[in-house]
């Protein structure tokens, strides 16, 4: 099967809701940042309700970078979707791409708006696809976080309904071949399949679900580009993969680290509270120092997100000091270490 040529004007979508605005202007910043000379994008987004600040930032960059924006409103769509926790609707959107975006667009790389990327994407693009609707990354999980991780990977069988095939679990962050989409419909069939899932049995959401459809129909995508900071360290020291199929060696996933093209803040976030405590914390929040929305906290830690969901107008108090001192490191530091020394948590929540 050919390869279709690398667009012109290569299409990458981003989604988020007003929780998650100013990830996804940090990530935008770093698509433009990282573009070769030649490489003009069509960013697509699916507004889930986009802070006006973040929108009108993202705007703006129009007058540093040569690219081109669609704002595709969304919030009244897909709301009968098994949502809560860390989940909304947003988790979703990425399914209607295929329906959204204009029939000359032939494919799109879906970026989930937690991601720095750090090298030009057309070469992804290329990417021969040997049949598959979309191809998307793999969950290997390497060293000390095993225990963590592999019970939900291991139950998704049992969970989902799906047979013990040794095919691997992909992340939902894709490269979509939008006419194989819409011929198959295989983005209606993931939208039913959501739909009538069991709230209870989806542990990653719209991942499970398009790992229970679209099994055997995706075309492994190389790690550089989800490269995950919680997994660097054991990856770079060479542990071996804790959960099979072992698809990416260990040394494409120390090269990975070594060179990646997008970092992934998947499982933990950069948490102003703390700080730069690994690399990837550093280059994110190098990026967001020199990003439109410096004065905004980026990521409302996670657990004082979940002492939202149980006591609104406490967190909202605590939520003060980040806000008022969001450009005051040392403060933001000792409040974090008081905060971690009357509920102590886990490494950056």
């Amino acid at each position: 099967m050919s390869v279709p040529p690398v667009p012109q004007h290569p299409a990458v979508a981003f989604s988020a809701d007003a929780h998650f605005s100013v990830p996804l202007g940090i990530a935008v910043l770093s698509l433009l940042e990282s573009a070769h000379p030649d490489t003009i994008y069509d960013v697509y987004i699916l507004d889930g309700g986009v802070t006006d600040r973040v929108r009108r930032g993202i705007e703006d960059l129009k007058q540093r970078f040569e690219f081109r924006v669609t704002w595709l409103d969304v919030r009244s769509e897909l709301l009968d979707l098994p949502a809560g926790g860390r989940f909304t609707a947003a988790t979703y959107y990425r399914f209607l791409l295929p329906d959204l975006l204009p029939n000359e667009v032939k494919r799109v790389l879906y970026l989930d708006a937690d991601v720095l990327v750090c090298d030009d994407l057309t070469e992804l693009f290329a990417m021969d696809l040997e049949g598959c609707p979309l191809a998307a990354p793999v969950w290997q999980l390497v060293g000390r976080y095993r225990d963590t991780f592999e019970p939900l990977m291991q139950s998704f069988h049992e969970r989902l309904e799906v047979p013990r095939d040794g095919l691997p679990y992909h992340f939902a962050q894709m490269l979509m071949d939008l006419d194989a989409m819409r011929r198959e419909g295989w983005h209606r069939k993931l939208v039913d399949c959501a739909r009538t899932a069991d709230p209870a049995v989806l542990a990653w959401a719209d991942q499970d679900v398009m790992n229970k459809v679209l099994r055997g129909r995706m075309k492994v995508m190389p790690y550089r580009y989800v490269a995950i900071p919680l997994f660097a360290e054991d990856a770079e020291q060479g542990e071996a993969a804790c959960v099979p199929p072992f698809v990416y060696s260990a040394e494409e996933l120390r090269e990975a680290y070594r060179n990646p093209a997008i970092v992934h803040y998947a499982a933990t976030k950069p948490n102003i509270l703390k700080g730069s405590l690994d690399r990837y914390d550093e280059m994110f929040f190098a990026a967001w120092r020199r990003s439109p929305w410096a004065g905004c906290v980026p990521y409302v830690p996670v657990r004082m997100m979940e002492l939202g969901r149980r006591h609104p107008l406490l967190a909202r108090v605590l939520m003060c000091i980040p806000r008022l001192f969001v450009r005051c490191p040392r403060i933001l530091r000792g409040y974090g270490a008081l905060l971690q020394a009357l509920a102590p948590g886990s490494r950056k929540d």
